[in-house]
This record gives structure tokens, sequence and C-alpha cells, in this order.
């Protein structure tokens, strides 16, 4: 029996379909470009800290300072999760940071509903870029001044890069299926809403930690924001001082393993009438893997809930 030479024959030499039944990773040029050396990496950390050195807000900007100020602005590639009790406003917060995004920072916006119809969220989002009581808005009791802000309001938010899909039930697949096509529409995508996460349908038994998973690699693969609201337990009730903590997230292991950011909202005057922060709004992060938790204050809240509600 002859011997077998195979000193003259390398890797290349052999046909693919015998690579693959080799079991062998082929290595290629789409491959190649996920490694990166060290020198890369260090440089791209040295410009993101030189740019927030020049600018308080690294990521796009919230149109909340104090706020900014805490997160370095809305990052890439992150998961986030607002969380709060009902009636505490956490869905006219975010319709502000899309509002924001969308209209002054000219970014693609997302807005997946399963709380509110397009129609509403569309309502929400004029009234408050208007700064006009949603209520007004709504049975058209404005008057001249704040009819010519709702008219600038609707032609900011006619061109701004908003979307808004409002489906009652609908799979963590689904919604990752149509973010990437509205990425690839729209050449790009900075901020992902979910409202609500408490509400995303679970796909064949797959558990909430799955889906915060799969949400967080999502913001990763398409380079975006996502932020997902969600509800705060009863136990917050239950204490005496009624701001927030981590432990009292609905599904706090799942969130608390997979959010870089995790924020509470709280306001004093939705328990208090006669508190001596009226209007003021506390954003409690509890969770920041790019720095301390701390705790934005936001004047004038109460016109985004009048506006938003």
């Amino acid at each position: 029996m002859g011997r077998l030479m195979i000193s003259r024959w390398t890797f290349s030499d052999l046909p693919e379909a015998y690579k693959a039944c080799a079991g062998v990773r082929v290595q290629t040029q789409e491959s190649d470009a996920r490694w990166r050396v060290a020198r890369q990496i260090i440089d791209e950390a040295s410009a993101d800290r030189q740019a927030r050195a020049d600018r308080p807000e690294a990521g796009l900007s919230t149109g909340l300072p104090d706020l900014d100020r805490v997160l370095c602005g809305l990052m890439p590639g992150e998961f986030l999760v607002l969380a709060g009790r009902p009636a505490m406003g956490i869905t006219a917060l975010a319709l502000h940071l899309a509002g924001h995004v969308g209209v002054v920072e000219n970014a693609a916006v997302a807005v997946f509903s399963q709380v509110l119809s397009a129609r509403r969220l569309m309502d929400r989002l004029l009234a408050a870029e208007g700064k006009i009581n949603q209520s007004n808005v709504r049975w058209d009791t404005m008057d001249p001044a704040a009819r010519q802000r709702l008219k600038a309001a609707t032609d900011r938010l006619r061109d701004a890069p908003i979307h808004v899909v409002d489906l009652p039930a609908v799979g963590v697949q689904e919604l990752c299926t149509w973010a990437r096509e509205l990425k690839a529409h729209e050449s790009g995508l900075a901020l992902l809403v979910i409202d609500n996460l408490d509400l995303v349908v679970v796909e064949g038994g797959e558990p909430v930690d799955a889906i915060c998973a799969r949400l967080k690699a999502l913001a990763v693969e398409l380079q975006c924001t996502v932020l997902a609201l969600s509800r705060l337990t009863r136990r917050v009730e239950n204490r005496r001082d009624k701001r927030p903590r981590a432990r009292d997230l609905r599904h706090r292991r799942s969130v608390l393993r997979n959010a870089d950011v995790v924020m509470l909202l709280y306001r004093d005057e939705h328990y208090d009438p006669e508190t001596l922060d009226p209007g003021v709004a506390e954003v409690i992060v509890a969770r920041n893997l790019r720095g301390p938790s701390s705790v934005a204050r936001v004047a004038s809240y109460s016109r985004v809930i009048s506006s938003s509600v």
C-alpha cells in the first residue's frame, strides 16, 4: 500500500466540501474583520474619552441636561430599562426621549407600543413637542397661541424619522426582525423604544431572561440604544419612603443581569400633593455600567406629564 503524501498540500488546496465535512471552521474575510488588534481598540477608547471630555454627553442627548450628565447621553449598543409605578409617567418620559432624538438630533427612532395606538401615540408626541395639554388637543379646545404651537410641532414631527408599530401582542423575534428591516431602510437606527417589556410575547416558553438577553444583543448588533419600559412591583406602596429601588423591579434578576442602565422614575407629588418639590421628577439610575449610580432631577416634569396623558 502506497504512502499518502500530504506535505505538498496546503489547507487552501482542499475542496470546500471536504473542509465542511471535516468540521473545520474556515476563516473568511468577513470573519477576519471581527478580530481587532489592541492598538485599534486603545485608539477607539482614547477617542471616546476625548469626545466625553469635549462634550458632556458622548452619545445622543436626551434633552434633559441632568440625565445627560449621569448617562453621558444615549449610547449605541446599550440596553436600558426605565421602570415605574402606574401613572408615574414612564411612557411620557420615553416619548420625550423619542421626540428629542427624532426631531432635535434628526436620528431614526422606532417605537413599539403595545399600550397605545399609533394615532394616540402621535397625538401625545405632538402635544409634548408643542408643549400643549393633551386634553386640549384631543377636544380641540386650544387658544390661538396653542394652535400656532401645534402647527409648528406638526411641521417638525412630519419630517422627523420617527416610526411607530402598534400591535397588542408582539414576540421578541418579530420585534428584532422589524428593527433590522427599519435600520436597513433608514440606513441607521439610533433609538428603539419598547412599551412595554412586560407585554412582550413569550415565544415557545422563552423566559424573560432570554428576552432581555436578546434585546441586549440586538442593541449591540444594530449599534443603537434599546429602551424598554417596565413596571415596578406593589412593594413600593408598602414602604414609608416610596422611592423605588432595584429590588422593586419586576423580573429583577433578568433585568439586572442584562441591562446596561436601569432607571427608576419617582415623583414625590404623586404621593404628597403638598410636597416641597412640585412638578419635579427624579430619575433614579440604580444601575449604570458606565458610571456610578446617581439621581437625575427633571424640573417642570408635570408639564411633560400634562402634555402626554
